[in-house]
């Protein structure tokens, strides 16, 4: 199913929740929603699955608008952070649930439900009650049960929350595999940054009810929009500067660009700050160690930056807390913003 929202706008009691937001969505990508609590991710989907009403805008799949479509029709299931598993019945009857509401023959149910136990790897486990579940177990029975419905489109509420890092990182891989598979259309909300990178083929950042920016996962972590987008996928140092006629000067030295004249902010990810040994401008005020990593706080004239090495660069620099080094940046990562530019 290939989806497109135009200038989707829902309202909840009177206060409207997203403001005009638009989205494309290829069949059988798979698409990270991300972005802080309350910015609108699950009211996006559930208008998707018609469980929210829009109060403007459009929904169309493979090129039919959604609106008038009830939900039960309209091809989307939502795996809810919750799961909303029965915990009254076994594992074989909640994944046979839809399969039951279908009146499909006891011989194709059985074959279905055994067959997606083996998908999500939970073969032999159909007689079990969910009580008798790790959390991890239940979220493998809660995505086979929704792959039972045969959606087109598989929306994912956040239900990976509450693992452990180890199940949260299998999880999300499962689905992953699953969804390539089975060619699905697959639509993920998550505040993790790192799992929307690693999992998804186009990440859109949503705030405030609207989405800032959506690409590939490379591309809007190298080329965000705003500075905005910048710090949500990580430390980023802004140096304010000036370019004109095809430079670009801060504190940390000028080098060639391709800016318009006139003020701009440089945003430069910490690994791509370097210490310079012999130099003396900067004082190394915080170290924090991360095993293969490191992050240095470094303290001179550009104000305080970050600066990320490998644990192994860091102990052969023999840099410590009260050290003083030089400070250099790699121009070719930098991303500029206009000084205005915050959301």
């Amino acid at each position: 199913m290939d989806l497109s929202i135009r200038d989707l706008r829902v309202r909840l009691q009177d206060t409207e929740i997203l403001h005009g937001v638009d989205l494309d969505i290829a069949d059988g990508e798979f698409v990270a929603l991300l972005g802080p609590s309350g910015c609108g991710k699950s009211t996006l989907i559930k208008s998707v699955a018609g469980l929210l009403d829009a109060s403007g805008g459009e929904i169309r799949a493979d090129g039919q608008s959604l609106l008038a479509v009830p939900p039960e029709r309209r091809g989307t299931v939502i795996v809810f952070q919750d799961l909303r598993l029965f915990p009254h019945i076994t594992v074989y009857e909640n994944i046979a649930f839809s399969l039951t509401l279908k009146k499909r023959p006891r011989e194709e149910t059985v074959r279905t439900v055994e067959g997606l136990l083996e998908e999500v790897q939970l073969p032999g486990y159909g007689k079990r009650r969910i009580r008798e579940l790790s959390g991890g177990e239940m979220q493998r029975v809660a995505l086979a049960r929704a792959l039972a419905a045969e959606p087109k489109l598989l929306l994912l509420d956040e239900p990976f929350t509450g693992l452990n890092e180890k199940l949260r990182f299998e999880m999300g891989r499962l689905v992953q595999k699953l969804h390539r598979e089975r060619g699905l259309t697959t639509v993920l909300i998550t505040h993790d940054r790192q799992e929307a990178l690693r999992l998804a083929d186009r990440v859109a950042l949503m705030q405030d009810g609207r989405i800032l920016q959506h690409g590939a996962p490379e591309d809007i972590f190298w080329h965000p929009v705003s500075r905005t987008v910048a710090e949500y996928f990580g430390k980023v140092n802004c140096l304010p500067g000036r370019a004109e006629d095809g430079r670009f000067s801060c504190v940390l030295g000028d080098w060639p660009c391709d800016l318009a004249d006139g003020s701009w902010t440089a945003a430069i990810r910490p690994f791509d700050m370097h210490p310079v040994p012999g130099g003396a401008d900067y004082a190394v005020t915080g170290i924090d160690f991360l095993g293969e990593t490191a992050e240095l706080t470094l303290t001179g004239p550009a104000g305080a930056v970050t600066c990320a090495l490998t644990a192994g660069a860091l102990a052969e620099l023999g840099l410590a807390v009260g050290s003083r080094t030089g400070l250099m940046a790699d121009p070719g990562r930098a991303v500029y913003f206009r000084e205005e530019e915050r959301a």
